[in-house]
This record gives C-alpha cells, sequence and structure tokens, in this order.
C-alpha cells in the first residue's frame, strides 16, 4: 500500500488525477490520503507525484519489508521513464477514464 509523506505533500492533486480506483482524498489541511479499501496498488499515484510524496511501503520506516509490490517498479531495476512512455496511464496528464 503506498503511503504519503505528510511533511513533504502540497495537495496538488497529481495523484487524484492519476487514480483509475478514486482511492486518494485530502484531508482538510490538503495532504492526500490513500484509501486501503480501493488501492489497488498500481503505482500511479507514486509515479505522478511531482514531490516524491507518496511512497511504497518498502519506504515506510515502520513498513519495511512489507511488500511494496509495485508493478514494473521495486526490484525490476526500470527507471520511471521506462514506464511513463507515449500512452503509458503513468504519464503525467493522462487522463483516467
Amino acid at each position: 500500500m503506498p503511503w504519503v509523506r505528510n511533511d513533504i505533500c502540497t495537495g496538488c492533486g497529481s495523484c487524484v488525477e492519476a487514480c483509475r480506483y478514486d482511492a486518494i482524498t485530502f484531508r482538510d489541511d490538503r495532504v492526500a490520503v490513500i484509501s486501503q479499501e480501493n488501492c489497488t496498488k498500481c503505482g500511479a499515484c507514486i509515479l505522478n507525484c511531482p514531490v516524491n510524496a507518496i511512497r511504497a511501503n518498502s519506504e515506510h520506516p515502520s513498513l519495511r519489508g512489507g511488500g511494496g509490490n509495485f508493478p514494473g517498479m521495486a526490484g525490476s531495476g526500470r527507471k520511471r521513464s521506462d514506464i511513463s512512455g507515449k500512452g503509458s496511464i503513468f504519464r503525467r496528464g493522462v487522463q483516467k477514464n
């Protein structure tokens, strides 16, 4: 499950636009909140956050080893540019269906 670094989230909304599953909302202070029930761990929010405020489980101090298994990301040796090319759902500005 991705998590949000509250100290750097700017509330820009890029993650909400990238999420096809309506799994992200905002608290009153404009910090993103990810729904455990709706999140499919696709990684779109992580790839589209311009300030890298959304992280995989493997990067959370209290969840290390908690299965930060996001397609095309952790442990694959691939770079962001490899999976965010033309036509990808992970490209910035791509509208969700």
